[in-house]
């Protein structure tokens, strides 16, 4: 049902669009994926960086303040935030004995440490394996980092974190950009190929258009061939169908229109030779040239109808004009040519009687008659 309320032209723009579409879209959703999947390794990468930072701050920095090595985790995690900033996007802070202690210096898209659930499962984190954190900001990527110094028996903890989500707005942004110009791109592919869809089945409709205008009355429209391509081979081969079906037809004319000229010779002379025979024979003579009669009126009846279809759908329809008049029917005493049938039946057994004023005529031409309003002979 769809392919015949929707035209053509619809459903090939339509199938332009859905490609175009398509096209468009798995590229923007491809490189979507690929820009997370890479801001996920650069992420982990950033925090493994961090990390390696602290183990080579630990073997080779002083504290400032006695210039001996540092004594303490808690004094090693501050001096190694007061020295390493984050970089964007990104925050550190440290855990002592379960408690967040120390920062890095930088706004932060969240203050993770001062969330005792976050705290309580850094300090609960046993390897420094790199996992993931829901937050008010997004989706967050964590490492957990313990530092243990000879003497300090505290449980000192440096957490990394990095908001993935904060680093994916550039990204999202550049998506929303691509799938705007694809939009925009689907608009304009759009009109674009339903101008040229309407020009490529132009002679399409031409044809269909040319194929309503024809009649078997009229058969010599024909379509305009340009060019070599397949819709000049159709149109071309459409004249060529025409082309048969008006010599079929223009055959079927001629053909119907000589066999009733024919027949009409052979009637027509019986006709006379009957009319030249005495009325005043016997009785039997007049019964069978009563019934002659009739049924030679019955045949040039068949006749006038071959005729008549061989010229009702003509472009100028001729005036039948039989011959001879019918004779009238009065002449003998009101009977047909089934009751002359009849009593030539009872006489001889030869004849089978027909129903009383039934006469033959083909249903072809009938209808004619009554399409054309012309009148029976």
């Amino acid at each position: 049902m769809i392919g015949r309320t929707v035209s053509a032209r619809s459903r090939i723009v339509g199938w332009m669009l859905l490609l175009l579409g398509a096209a468009l879209a798995v590229p923007t959703f491809g490189i979507t994926i690929v820009w997370q999947a890479e801001l996920d390794r650069q992420v982990d990468a950033r925090l493994l960086s961090e990390a390696d930072k602290l183990r080579t701050f630990a073997r080779t920095s002083r504290d400032p303040y006695t210039g001996e090595r540092f004594t303490t985790g808690a004094a090693l995690l501050t001096a190694f935030m007061a020295v390493h900033r984050p970089e964007h996007n990104s925050a550190f802070f440290s855990v002592v004995d379960g408690r967040a202690d120390r920062r890095s210096p930088g706004p932060a898209p969240a203050r993770l440490d001062r969330d005792p659930t976050v705290v309580a499962l850094m300090a609960r984190t046993a390897d420094t394996r790199i996992r993931w954190l829901d937050s008010p900001a997004g989706k967050v990527r964590y490492g957990v980092v313990p530092v243990q110094m000879a003497g300090d028996h505290a449980d000192t903890r440096l957490v990394l974190l990095s908001f993935r989500d904060q680093e994916l707005r550039q990204e999202r942004h550049m998506a929303r950009l691509l799938l705007a110009s694809g939009c925009f791109a689907l608009v304009v592919a759009g009109l674009a190929s339903w101008l040229v869809a309407g020009r490529v089945l132009a002679p399409i409709r031409l044809v269909r258009q040319t194929a309503e205008r024809i009649s078997e009355t009229d058969l010599s429209q024909r379509l305009p061939v340009r060019g070599s391509d397949d819709v000049a081979a159709l149109a071309e081969t459409f004249n060529h169908m025409l082309d048969r079906l008006s010599g079929a037809f223009t055959a079927q004319r001629r053909f119907l229109d000589e066999v009733a000229h024919e027949l009409r010779t052979p009637i027509t002379v019986l006709r006379g030779h009957l009319e030249l025979m005495d009325e005043d024979a016997g009785s039997r003579h007049r019964q069978t040239r009563a019934l002659l009669f009739d049924e030679l009126d019955r045949m040039r009846r068949i006749v006038d109808d071959l005729l008549l279809l061989a010229r009702a759908d003509a472009p100028r329809l001729p005036h039948p004009r039989p011959d001879q008049p019918d004779r009238p029917r009065g002449r003998r005493g009101g009977q047909g040519a089934g009751a002359g049938a009849a009593a030539l039946g009872r006489g001889r057994g030869r004849r089978r009687p027909c129903a009383p004023g039934r006469t033959a005529s083909h249903p072809g031409a009938d209808a004619a008659r009554g399409q054309r309003g012309q009148p029976h002979w």
